[in-house]
């Protein structure tokens, strides 16, 4: 059933009443469904030993999970530098975060970031009409900024990652880069969250398809979405958090 919007914010509050902990978020700016989306018993019998936070952006998942699971490392991988230094910033209150001001790619060097107005929509790929019909308030010119890349297997070299990581990976379109160059954290790996398109919101997403394919090649099968990008244009689908397990 569609809830209404006194529903959802009624909704909200219960959350927020269930869960003191999420209070802290939402001073912070953070929903509590993030928070009640890993509060599960399914993430907490994954025992990870680690978490690996590709895309980072503000924290806002590191928090989270710091949140969750507080006595677990969790190693965010950001690369614009006011995104990073609000990273740093909550890393003070949350002693389990650590930041790497860093792209994470399948090679490493220096590439070009298309830096939006609205920091989440940042990407290494330049974004189609598709998401600025959809999300106007992102439509404005973007700023290009050199940033480095290295690849996730490079960049965990000498992390204490524990025998079972979980990693997350949130990169606007580049995620199929980031999975060629992370086969031996994957192979440790216990589990994945990889946003995933079903519309291609930047050019050359790679498919949701594409995605599957190649974290079943690794070891892992799709075990899902727990959320997902609805467009406020037309109410399509386009975008998943996909959930993969060993």
């Amino acid at each position: 059933m569609m809830l209404s919007t006194l529903g959802r914010r009624l909704h909200k509050m219960a959350v927020l009443i269930d869960n003191p902990p999420t209070w802290r978020l939402q001073l912070n700016g953070i929903g509590p469904e993030g928070f009640v989306q890993f509060n599960r018993p399914w993430f907490r019998r994954l025992r990870p030993t680690s978490v690996l936070d590709v895309g980072a952006n503000r924290g806002q998942f590191a928090q989270v999970i710091s949140t969750v699971l507080p006595d677990v490392p969790v190693y965010s991988f950001e690369p614009l530098p006011d995104c990073f230094d609000a990273l740093v910033r909550l890393s003070r209150t949350y002693p389990s975060i650590r930041g790497f001001q860093v792209a994470v790619g399948d090679k490493a060097g220096t590439v070009t970031m298309f830096r939006n107005a609205y920091s989440d929509s940042s990407s290494l790929r330049a974004m189609r009409e598709l998401h600025k019909q959809q999300f106007p308030f992102t439509a404005k010119p973007e700023t290009e900024v050199e940033v480095q890349v290295v690849t996730l297997d490079d960049a965990c070299r000498g992390l204490a990652l524990g025998s079972r990581p979980f990693l997350k990976i949130d990169v606007q379109g580049f995620e199929e880069k980031v999975i060629l160059g992370a086969d031996a954290v994957l192979a440790m790996a216990v589990a994945a969250v990889i946003e995933v398109s079903f519309e291609p919101l930047y050019e050359g997403t790679p498919s949701f398809e594409v995605v599957c394919d190649m974290m079943r090649s690794r070891g892992f099968r799709f075990h899902g979405c727990i959320s997902q990008l609805i467009g406020p244009l037309d109410g399509e689908i386009l975008q998943g958090d996909a959930l993969f397990v060993r």
